[in-house]
């Protein structure tokens, strides 16, 4: 079967992110991993984003949190998560989608 990472590029998006998380976590077909980019966020908003992540459920796919150091952009960030993905298809989802 063939694997999907969703990719989720973020930047101070902390008011809509847990929805789409919880969004991708119970799609119909579940992805084999969320990675989201934190486009230099915040400090508080990254902060709020790696509290989201430690309190990840197990039961769901995995989450994993890159933090950029400097603003890349949507498209930038998108390219990061896509090349710290490891499923055979990408997906791409805006955190406030």
């Amino acid at each position: 079967m063939q694997t999907v990472s969703a990719v989720v590029p973020f930047h101070n998006d902390g008011a809509t992110i847990a929805r789409t998380l919880d969004s991708l976590a119970t799609q119909t077909h579940s992805p084999l991993e969320v990675v989201v980019i934190d486009d230099a966020s915040s400090p508080d908003q990254a902060q709020a984003l790696d509290a989201l992540a430690e309190g990840w459920p197990t039961d769901r796919p995995p989450l994993r949190v890159l933090h950029l150091a400097t603003n890349a952009g949507p498209a930038g960030a998108r390219n990061q998560g896509w090349a710290a993905a490891s499923g055979d298809w990408i997906a791409f989802c805006d955190a406030d989608d």
